[in-house]
């Protein structure tokens, strides 16, 4: 199912990231995050990808509109707060989103 979702990482300016299309439950995108992609230089090439169809549990298997689909590269997303995240997921649809900071990643579920 297309449960939209958010992955990004927190920088001193507040959060940048990627719209995912496909899977965006905890169990899904929350899961293949936390086991593999726990290591910063893979969470910035895996959002230099831009928007994602589908996310792999590889780069390579990950599904990037642009990479794959032959699309524009989308502009990364910027939220300079966690509350300006979560507006901003509300307003483009999208359910969960999973931020990257120090290591670990924190899923906030959107419209609870």
């Amino acid at each position: 199912m297309s449960i939209r979702s958010f992955i990004g990482k927190k920088t001193q300016g507040g959060i940048t990231g990627v719209y995912c299309h496909y899977d965006g439950y905890p169990t899904g995108v929350g899961v293949a995050l936390q086991r593999h992609y726990t290591d910063p230089l893979k969470v910035d090439a895996l959002l230099k990808l831009g928007s994602l169809s589908s996310l792999g549990l590889s780069i390579e298997q990950t599904v990037a509109y642009a990479r794959d689909r032959g699309e524009p590269l989308a502009d990364p997303l910027f939220y300079g707060s966690e509350e300006a995240l979560t507006l901003g997921c509300r307003e483009i649809g999208m359910q969960y989103a999973y931020v990257f900071d120090s290591g670990q990643w924190t899923t906030l579920n959107i419209f609870t």
